[in-house]
């Protein structure tokens, strides 16, 4: 069964396209991929009428050329075995819209789109946030300056929920197709609740009592996982300054994790991902590590969604 059965790649015809399509060929022979469809959008051009009625082809033109040069980088990468599962389509549009209109058309698992630093010019942080709302499928945003998306050492955030256990299996599937079976660690975050002393416990004696039964909810949650266990490293760790997502982070750099995997939706810190700033923070808390966003093809996370789970 494949992980990713079709995936489409966000490509914006600069330097960090060749870096895409890398990751995009790696990604697919471990999961099982079947179709691959790059897109790019070229934004809407404000031309007169005049213009139009003059050099009626300008558009059209431009537009073929921009897709032989695209295609000529994509060939690059692909063998001739891969080739005919790849597509490309390049549009004029507006990007977030387009790429929305092609995972709907073609019921794509995974988006990958790449996030430039922070001195980078452009739009595409704002893009990512707005796929991060809106699309009804996973998304890997690989940052500028990663030659490859690499497994060998994956985080995985848990905070015991459905969305986490998701993001645990997709971590279990594709470790099986990798050649080197890669580490997976898990993460619990958990913090001490404010009224802890009304219980007669000192602080540090609560902070091990939510520890030990973060434990237990532990094997509970890995019971009914296809995972070789052996291969996964549980830690617990626990928020003393409210930033749960920013624990994550310290941890994931700490650990040196070739990538974040996490579900999309919780009942705690998940939650707060993709509504508000904190998508936004999320997203752009880091620019050296890879972070995968696991949810089920057709379920979007929008806060209107969430609001009438409440």
């Amino acid at each position: 069964m494949s992980t990713f059965e079709k995936i489409l790649i966000g490509l914006d015809n600069t330097a960090m396209d060749q870096q895409l399509i890398r990751s995009a060929k790696h990604i697919s022979r471990i999961s099982g991929t079947q179709h691959i469809l790059f897109t790019h959008v070229v934004r809407t051009a404000n031309l007169s009428d005049t213009l139009i009625k003059e050099f009626p082809n300008l558009v059209e033109d431009a537009l073929k050329d921009r897709r032989q040069s695209l295609w000529t980088a994509i060939e690059k990468e692909f063998d001739s075995n891969d080739i005919g599962k790849v597509d490309l389509e390049v549009i004029q549009g507006q990007p977030t819209k387009e790429i929305m209109r092609q995972v709907s058309k073609e019921g794509t698992d995974l988006v990958v789109v790449g996030r430039k630093k922070s001195n980078s010019t452009g739009t595409g942080g704002v893009i990512i946030n707005r796929l991060a709302r809106r699309a009804s499928c996973s998304l890997l945003v690989i940052p500028e300056g990663k030659s490859d998306i690499r497994l060998n050492k994956v985080l995985v955030p848990i905070d015991f929920s459905l969305h986490a256990h998701m993001a645990l299996e997709c971590a279990a599937s594709l470790s099986k197709e990798c050649q080197h079976k890669p580490e997976i660690i898990t993460q619990n975050v958990f913090s001490v609740p404010a009224g802890y002393h009304y219980t007669g416990k000192t602080y540090s004696e609560f902070s091990d009592i939510m520890k030990q039964n973060a434990k237990r909810d532990y094997q509970q949650f890995v019971s009914d996982i296809d995972i070789d266990l052996s291969q996964v490293k549980n830690i617990y760790t626990q928020d003393k300054n409210d930033d749960i997502i920013g624990t994550i982070y310290k941890t994931a750099k700490k650990l040196d994790v070739d990538t974040i995997m996490i579900g999309a939706k919780g009942r705690t810190a998940t939650t707060a991902l993709f509504i508000g700033s904190a998508a936004e923070k999320m997203i752009q808390y880091d620019t050296d590590i890879p972070l995968f966003v696991i949810r089920p093809k057709g379920k979007n996370a929008g806060i209107l969604e969430y609001l009438k789970e409440l």
